[in-house]
């Protein structure tokens, strides 16, 4: 894709990376799109009844110069939810899962989305 806009809000790039699609702004700002299978980690205690925590590290298509912005959410298995959190280049994905039908849930679709710069 060739530059759209002018000035700050100009796209100067966007392309695709494996599961991820990028754009990068003129004006620094990075916006990044997953949406794919993820194979979460063994379950960890929460510390709250029947809850247990499953993670996944995914790297960035893109580094950050700061820590960026991540949302993420999975598509719904039995009861679970996600939650991000995000260094320069990866974003950890926490699932919490309620019950033994959610924990046997190893692997699953999430979409995620990253801006900053």
């Amino acid at each position: 894709m060739g530059k759209v806009g002018t000035g700050p809000l100009a796209v100067v790039k966007e392309y695709t990376s494996g599961q991820w699609r990028v754009r990068l702004w003129a004006s620094g700002l990075k916006e990044c799109w997953f949406y794919g299978s993820v194979t979460f980690s063994e379950l960890i205690g929460s510390g709250l009844p029947d809850m247990k925590v499953m993670k996944a590290d995914i790297l960035l298509p893109v580094k950050f110069t700061s820590k960026p912005c991540a949302v993420a959410s999975c598509d719904w298995g039995i009861s679970e939810w996600v939650q991000a959190t995000s260094t320069t280049d990866s974003i950890g994905i926490r699932k919490f899962a309620i019950g033994s039908n959610s924990q046997n849930i190893k692997t699953q679709n999430v979409s995620i989305y990253v801006s900053g710069e």
